[in-house]
């Protein structure tokens, strides 16, 4: 398989080709100075790789004689310090958003930021936010040699 990527001059846009005859055109969003005209490069390998998958699971069900109607793969894919950022300017116009509270502890654990990513999944259970209990098991055994132990107030770094 060769792939080929032609750049666009003048714009942020590149024609992508598979070498039989199947292309596509990737392009940036407008606020990133783009013309919007196609998927970005990170959207491209999200929607390649659901691709994969759905086309493995259906190849597995063929081979396994399994019938089925349909077949939905979503795949989320963020960038951590965007989100972080946006999660905390949610908080900042409504500090009782609880699922934002969480969110942003699942952001901050995803960057090794344990102990925030703890006060705030504290704050998400104060704003009555119920956070998933394999996530607060999973956080804690990172923060604490007994799982299930919780910090003093002190202790944590905020």
């Amino acid at each position: 398989m060769k792939i080929t990527s032609r750049h666009v001059a003048g714009c942020y846009q590149s024609v992508v080709d598979n070498g039989r005859n199947h292309g596509v055109v990737m392009d940036l969003p407008e606020k990133k100075s783009g013309d919007n005209v196609g998927a970005t490069a990170l959207e491209m390998a999200g929607m390649a790789l659901a691709g994969c998958i759905s086309t493995i699971w259906a190849v597995v069900a063929n081979n396994s004689k399994c019938s089925y109607r349909k077949m939905i793969v979503e795949l989320e894919l963020d960038k951590p310090d965007e989100a972080i950022a946006a999660y905390r300017r949610a908080i900042a116009i409504r500090a009782d958003y609880g699922q934002a509270h969480n969110n942003l502890a699942v952001a901050l654990y995803r960057k090794k930021d344990y102990w925030g990513a703890w006060k705030h999944l504290q704050e998400a259970e104060k704003c009555g936010y119920a956070p998933a209990e394999s996530f607060k098991r999973v956080l804690s055994k990172k923060l604490f040699e007994k799982p299930g132990q919780t910090p003093s107030r002190d202790s944590s770094k905020g």
